[in-house]
């Protein structure tokens, strides 16, 4: 893990542990809102084509739900 990335999750936790986990969210909005516009910024896309997750797996599992959904209406309306 950078260096950066373990000091500002750890610079969190020590927020939460002070204030509290909604507040400290709510005081770190405006980091964590900067970080669209960056990543965007770096791969040349809009903040709204942006997903922060948690890990990979987290995206590939919701998306593999998503198109399985989406393929049964697909199916549902086909058979009408």
């Amino acid at each position: 893990m950078p260096k950066q990335v373990l000091e500002a999750a750890t610079e969190h936790l020590q927020l939460e542990s002070q204030i509290g986990g909604y507040e400290a969210a709510e005081s770190s909005s405006k980091v964590i809102e900067r970080v669209y516009d960056s990543v965007g910024s770096l791969i040349g896309a809009r903040r709204e084509e942006i997903a922060i997750v948690v890990r990979a797996s987290v995206h590939y599992y919701n998306s593999e739900e998503e198109v399985e959904k989406f393929s049964g209406a697909i199916a549902c309306i086909a058979a009408e």
